[in-house]
């Protein structure tokens, strides 16, 4: 049996393993685990971070972003909102609870919590593999949480 999509042209990926793929992304953060993580990507896939202003290209390059973040973000736990999949493609809205546990950014670690939101968009491949990340997340919201308490030093202060 040969899937199809709405526009006629040919399913690469059953609709399960799409919803799959960023199922178990989703896991390896939630486990703190980056090579979970890096797991659900294709060898060459490419995680493309919006909020940063960054591009991450093959699986080595994913695994060690993601372990830079979860050893920063102790206790990190993603909570998906809501999934929408249409063909090969599945966005997930989500929402994230950590504790600043290790310097990131060059922020010190000051152990409190901070909570951020975001939705990243997946594009997977007849592997059943994530072949794009896409992640709209705010980086900003975050950043401001990492410095609350913490003496400026713009020309403002």
């Amino acid at each position: 049996m040969k899937l199809k999509h709405r526009n006629g042209r040919a399913a690469l990926v059953a609709p399960e393993q799409v919803s799959a793929a960023a199922d178990r992304y989703f896991a390896g953060w939630n486990a703190h685990d980056a090579d979970a993580v890096a797991a659900a990507f294709s060898p060459t896939g490419l995680w493309r971070d919006i909020g940063g202003s960054f591009v991450l290209h093959g699986r080595a390059a994913i695994r060690d972003a993601a372990a830079g973040y979860i050893d920063a973000l102790g206790d990190l736990h993603v909570t998906v909102a809501r999934k929408i999949r249409q063909g090969e493609h599945v966005a997930c809205e989500w929402h994230a609870t950590a504790v600043h546990a290790a310097p990131l950014w060059g922020f010190q670690p000051a152990g409190r919590t901070v909570e951020f939101y975001g939705c990243t968009v997946f594009r997977v491949g007849p592997s059943g593999l994530i072949e794009t990340d896409t992640n709209y997340w705010d980086v900003n919201g975050l950043r401001q949480q990492l410095t609350e308490g913490e003496e400026s030093t713009s020309p403002a202060s």
